[in-house]
């Protein structure tokens, strides 16, 4: 039984132990419905970096620099593109064993 620091005996409840409460149990959920939700979250997160870089954009690119405001927008959309290229290739290498 885990031990605080204190020497005191606690106990976890069953449906905690080996993992973090605040996660969702994904185990009970079917492939399928686990690739559906992961596309959703994906095209909602698609959605809001596209609707933050058009705001971006126009408010960056304002006043006497609104004829550029279609070059801000652009620009914008490629650095959350590469940014999220950069969080992805991290993670794949992460995830990647390693070699002795």
């Amino acid at each position: 039984m885990p031990q605080t620091e204190s020497g005191r005996n606690v106990s976890i409840p069953p449906n905690f132990a080996g993992r973090s409460p605040g996660f969702a149990d994904r185990s009970k959920v079917s492939a399928a419905q686990s690739h559906v939700q992961d596309i959703l979250a994906g095209l909602l997160l698609a959605l809001v970096t596209f609707a933050y870089s058009i705001s971006l954009g126009a408010l960056i690119f304002s006043g006497r620099f609104s004829e550029y405001a279609g070059l801000g927008v652009v620009s914008a959309l490629l650095s959350a593109a590469v940014a999220t290229l950069l969080i992805v290739s991290l993670q794949l290498v992460q995830a990647c064993p390693r070699w002795p």
